[in-house]
């Protein structure tokens, strides 16, 4: 990927401008690239009055209160284009965001899915992640990117973090490879200083290890392999010696790497989200979850290339294109003259 050609931004259904449509609307200008203003709205009053009101009211109703998104939403679209901007919209009725989000990302194929995170009223959680945006992380085929309100129009400082443990599978190596190149994509896009960091899942050995000559260097020789690994894999992004961060603590890798945010001010941390399942529910990978409940920067995560296969054992795809439809309803607008 040279550079991101299509970006979805999730439109906040409030009708407010926020970080995420400001920054599609940035990367858009700095890629020439064609933008994609999704709102997903509902509200439960139009559901639960049907019992109590005339139908027909009802739709009309709710007909009116679309019809008002779609004009805000249209006069953003023209704004953009005016800019030079090649832009479309869309306003669809969902219930369940994560679910239109999902099949729309599946129809568009887009380089990029960009979505806020709007602070709730006496939270402390550094993530602030509703129960959708918990959803959509788990279900998103796109690169999804999660942006908090007080960050900058562009991200300034970008980390890639990957994972080049020696037993690191076929799956990992490639998914480290996506995020890698969107990362320097990214980059090169705003502008931004990229770095390359590895968190190795380090524990200190224990006495029995320690004493151990055979133990303590096959101990050793995994931690060499890995740190070997990780420079070749800067090398071969061309990422410099001193932008590639090896980092060796006591301690999990999500709060090693929280840590490593915090210190070098990283804006934008792009991660691979692997997947796994327990008890027939569809989660992210443990470190994936534990960073977007811990960090206060922007993250972009990243699925491996087989997500949607996997993706389709576990929603019911074909019901919600039936939902949503195959295309979707979109105003096409071209750009201005």
């Amino acid at each position: 990927m040279d550079t991101v050609r299509h970006i979805v931004a999730i439109v906040d259904p409030q009708m407010r401008e926020t970080a995420a449509l400001r920054r599609a609307a940035a990367l858009a200008r700095r890629g020439n690239a064609a933008l994609y203003l999704l709102m997903c709205a509902y509200d439960a009053i139009f559901d639960a009055e049907l019992e109590v009101t005339d139908p027909r009211v009802q739709e009309m109703a709710k007909a009116h209160w679309l019809e008002q998104r779609r004009q805000w939403l249209d006069a953003r679209a023209e704004a953009l284009i005016a800019d030079g901007l090649d832009v479309r919209v869309e306003v669809v009725w969902a219930p369940r965001a994560h679910e239109a989000i999902l099949m729309r990302s599946l129809a568009l194929k887009p380089d990029l899915v960009i979505k806020d995170l709007l602070p709730r009223r006496g939270s402390k959680l550094q993530m602030p992640m509703t129960s959708g945006d918990w959803r959509l992380a788990r279900s998103c085929p796109a690169p999804l990117m999660f942006v908090r309100q007080d960050q900058d129009l562009l991200p300034q400082r970008i980390a890639a973090a990957v994972d080049v443990s020696p037993d690191a599978n076929q799956v990992r190596a490639a998914l480290n490879e996506r995020v890698a190149l969107l990362a320097t994509s990214l980059a090169a896009q705003a502008g931004a200083e990229v770095r390359l960091v590895y968190a190795l899942p380090y524990l200190r050995p224990t006495n029995a290890v320690a004493a151990s000559r055979h133990l303590r260097e096959l101990y050793d020789h995994a931690r060499t392999a890995a740190a070997d690994a990780f420079r070749t894999f800067a090398a071969q992004h061309e990422i410099a010696p001193d932008r590639a961060d090896w980092l060796q603590r006591d301690g999990d890798p999500a709060l090693m790497l929280s840590r490593y945010v915090e210190t070098r001010h990283i804006d934008l941390l792009v991660v691979g989200s692997a997947y796994h399942t327990i008890i027939g529910r569809f989660l992210l990978g443990s470190v994936s979850e534990d960073l977007l409940r811990q960090l206060r920067c922007d993250v972009l995560l990243v699925k491996p290339e087989d997500f949607v296969a996997q993706l389709a054992s576990h929603h019911d795809l074909e019901r919600l294109r039936r939902h949503y439809g195959d295309t979707p309803q979109a105003a096409a607008t071209a750009t201005a003259d």
